[in-house]
């Protein structure tokens, strides 16, 4: 299947959106998030173009949105509600006895890959892309996956991302994940 790698477009964003929704955990079944995976941040248009000034990495069959890997920068994520907490715990954290401070990172924001386009590649894409984009300007990436997301966790140990930190939230067990660029 072909499939291509792309910068989201500002009139992609209301199907980037349509593509979240449709995996937003709270529009799921047992089954589904157990199988699947899902997503939880409840992202909006403002918010998305806001994070635009950094690309966002999206996947395309024909001129359809499949997956995204959204990138959050820290300074932005630092004025986010939604990001804040993260930022602030990672600025906290280190890995291999280097603080992450020191570094210079970035959050991926979210990751979602379509039904019927899991496990074909996608996901490994989107983060290639990531890396050929960002490494240059940044050393390492991090994002947090929620426990209960065992799809997602797999994924990103499987390509390269390391658990750095675990800790709990009101709502759910957390993940703290990094990998190096």
């Amino acid at each position: 299947m072909n499939y291509t790698i792309e910068v989201l477009k500002p009139e992609e964003i209301s199907a980037l959106l349509a593509l979240q929704k449709e995996n937003l955990k709270i529009n799921l079944d047992t089954e589904t998030i157990d199988s699947q995976g899902f997503v939880t941040f409840v992202y909006n248009p403002e918010i998305i173009a806001d994070m635009m000034t950094e690309p966002q990495i999206i996947a395309k069959f024909d001129d359809t949105i499949i997956g995204y890997a959204l990138t959050t920068a820290l300074t932005y994520a630092r004025k986010m509600t939604l990001m804040r907490p993260l930022a602030e715990l990672a600025e906290t954290l280190t890995y291999q006895n280097t603080p992450l401070s020191s570094l210079r990172y970035y959050i991926i924001g979210q990751v979602c890959v379509r039904a019927g386009f899991r496990g074909i590649g996608v996901f490994d894409a989107l983060y290639d892309g990531h890396r050929q984009l960002l490494a240059s300007r940044y050393d390492c990436c991090i994002t947090e996956i929620d426990w209960e997301n065992k799809r997602s966790l797999a994924a990103h140990k499987r390509i390269g991302f390391e658990i750095i930190h675990e800790y709990f939230d009101p709502t759910s067990q957390k993940k703290l994940g990094s990998r190096f660029a």
